[in-house]
């Protein structure tokens, strides 16, 4: 029966003895656990076949097939199913989405073509870094064309011309991209992973190209001029965050151009702006909905700016 519940499942956990506490605390890790079967095995010549007593086995049908576990606590097997019940190299599908997303599991992720000669050798590269990290990053190597792939590279902004590329998805907090420079090497990523880890890296924020012609009522700001055009100058600045797919954007829009208009002449010490959202990042800016208007005073630009909540 044992065998049989390990080869019907792609992942397993079972809990060999009959501790009456570790089963509560395993029980604790089981109820809160949607994602594969738990199950507990108090006989002994079963446990003689599998492992030895009081301990937590792993099964899995990929990489090492096989991790235990002694420390029978609830946060410790919740560590534990963090660190081991993924694949070493993931593809990134829903599951990884799940896991790096849902549960705030930071990744570094190697964007590269499924159709590339060097898929095979990326695939080597990143299971032996996979090795070197133990645990620290979750480890993905992904196409960008079809489903969870190519929202997710939407999402970081990884275009076609960018690939191979490596990145860091860090989602601990509020979501930071680190992008590699450099060859792609086992040495050149566990050496960014370091940097990252040192606190030594800048986060990489998305930035449209700068508008050649620019001349309207609303200035357009996007990632790379933010600071030029909004922080680092005496006027003030009223900034409209929007989203192109956003209806009341839309609705919004001609009447911010029309207050852009009005205000123009009357005060020329007053910047009105819009900034795509979807397209650009502003560091220290976390846009939770569309559209989002905020005012930064001339004066007190090293103050965090005011944010309008009206009609």
């Amino acid at each position: 029966e044992g065998e049989k519940f390990q080869k019907d499942n792609d992942v397993v956990l079972l809990y060999f003895g009959t501790d009456k506490t570790d089963i509560e605390e395993f029980t604790k890790v089981a109820r809160k656990n949607e994602d594969f079967p738990f199950a507990v095995v108090q006989s002994e010549e079963v446990t003689k076949k599998f492992t030895k007593p009081r301990t937590v086995v792993l099964f899995k049908n990929f990489d090492e097939k096989k991790q235990e576990l002694t420390e029978v606590k609830e946060k410790a097997i919740e560590q534990f199913i963090d660190k081991y019940s993924a694949p070493k190299v993931m593809k990134f599908d829903e599951k990884a989405a799940q896991i790096i997303f849902g549960k705030a599991l930071p990744a570094i992720m190697l964007y590269a073509s499924e159709k590339s000669e060097k898929w095979g050798e990326y695939e080597k590269l990143m299971r032996s870094v996979s090795d070197k990290l133990n645990g620290k990053l979750k480890v993905v190597l992904t196409d960008i064309k079809e489903g969870m792939a190519a929202r997710l590279a939407e999402y970081i902004g990884v275009k076609d011309s960018d690939l191979p590329s490596v990145r860091i998805a860090d989602t601990r907090t509020d979501l930071k991209k680190y992008n590699m420079e450099g060859e792609i090497t086992e040495q050149n990523i566990l050496k960014f992973v370091e940097d990252w880890e040192n606190k030594k890296l800048k986060p990489h924020l998305k930035s449209a190209e700068e508008p050649k012609e620019n001349k309207g009522d609303v200035l357009i700001v996007v990632g790379i001029t933010f600071e030029r055009d909004v922080i680092k100058n005496d006027k003030d600045v009223m900034l409209l965050f929007y989203a192109p797919w956003c209806g009341h954007c839309k609705a919004l829009h001609p009447k911010y151009e029309e207050v852009a208009k009005k205000l123009k002449e009357k005060n020329p010490k007053l910047v009105m702006a819009k900034i795509d959202a979807t397209e650009n990042e502003v560091e220290s800016v976390n846009i939770s909905g569309f559209p989002t208007v905020k005012f930064y005073p001339g004066n007190k630009k090293d103050k965090a700016p005011l944010d309008y909540n009206g009609d």
